[in-house]
């Protein structure tokens, strides 16, 4: 007995399930729509899967676009109408349309529904076609492709063959392009090789006559004179790094002074390195107005940066190709 009413049930929920194609037309010329109305009966709180409408294609025909038309629940059961409208650009003849698959999920199982197939003959234009024209008096008139027959089949185009004077002036064509391509390629080439100038030796002025010359620029600024002991003091340190720098080759314009005298300490002597650390040591004290010293205390720093400068010159004037 138990048996028999599921049975029963899932019976009845077979039962009230179906699906049905229509088509808007049995007759379709090639490039027409195809219009197919699909009406679907489900249990509600089913799930509805549509294998058949997911591709692009269905058969002979190709799918152009889908919408839902109608869908509503009554009684328990769902109703959908979806219009699908297809093409086909298939050879004239008979197709059929269908069966539409639908899969149908529930809570007492499943069910595959199919549709019926709908016979559909794809026209040939030129078979079907006319063209809208005027008789004699006026009169509008339709007549058929096949009778006016400018429409012709085509058939199959031979090859062109060439001359052999037409082959000749091709061949003339493609080889004066070759030869000016070369031409153009070797004039180029020549022109690079022939701008090519040799580089005049420059003379690069040693760093310790560009040192000495800018002491005597800040010199004639008469900074001290003028009060200005702080500005003073940064010239002279810059002065002094940027000598370094172009002196020993490194960094020494943008790293602290306790930095300089690490780096110089193994190629200065200790008096050397001395005198270096209480000319940095006092224009920082200086800059960073913690100290504020005596303009002559300053003016000595010119002389005793001109011996420092003196004693580690290099006289080589080096050349640069």
């Amino acid at each position: 007995m138990k048996y028999f009413i599921i049975l029963l049930l899932f019976a009845t929920y077979l039962f009230s399930a179906s699906i049905e194609i229509d088509g808007n037309r049995d007759k379709l010329i090639i490039g027409e729509r195809l219009k197919i109305k699909t009406t679907i009966n489900y249990p509600e709180n089913s799930q509805i899967y549509y294998p058949d409408y997911e591709g692009e294609t269905f058969g002979k025909f190709e799918r152009v676009n889908s919408k839902l038309l109608e869908k509503k629940i009554t009684n328990g059961n769902v109703l959908e109408v979806w219009e699908h409208n297809y093409t086909t650009f298939e050879e004239p003849g008979e197709y059929y349309f269908g069966p539409v698959h639908v899969e149908i999920k529930g809570k007492s199982g499943s069910e595959i529904l199919k549709s019926d197939s709908l016979k559909i003959e794809v026209l040939s234009i030129l078979k079907t076609g006319s063209v809208t024209t005027k008789d004699s008096l006026g009169n509008k008139i339709d007549i058929p492709f096949d009778s006016l027959k400018s429409i012709l089949p085509i058939k199959g185009v031979k090859g062109y063959e060439l001359s052999k004077n037409e082959k000749l002036i091709i061949g003339s064509i493609i080889g004066g392009i070759i030869l000016t391509i070369i031409i153009i390629y070797l004039l180029v080439k020549k022109r690079k090789t022939g701008s090519i100038k040799p580089v005049k030796k420059v003379k690069i002025i040693p760093a310790h006559i560009v040192a000495l010359e800018k002491l005597r620029n800040l010199e004639r600024k008469n900074l001290l004179s003028k009060g200005e002991f702080k500005e003073f003091s940064v010239e002279i340190s810059i002065l002094i790094r940027e000598y370094l720098e172009a002196r020993y080759k490194f960094n020494a314009a943008e790293i602290p002074t306790s930095d300089i005298l690490e780096r110089m300490n193994n190629t200065l002597d200790k008096n050397l390195i001395s005198k270096l650390e209480d000319l940095l040591n006092l224009t920082d004290l200086v800059k960073f107005a913690k100290h504020i010293p005596l303009a002559e205390d300053l003016q000595k720093f010119v002389g005793e940066a001109e011996k420092f400068i003196d004693k580690t010159k290099n006289d080589t004037i080096e050349k640069e190709k």
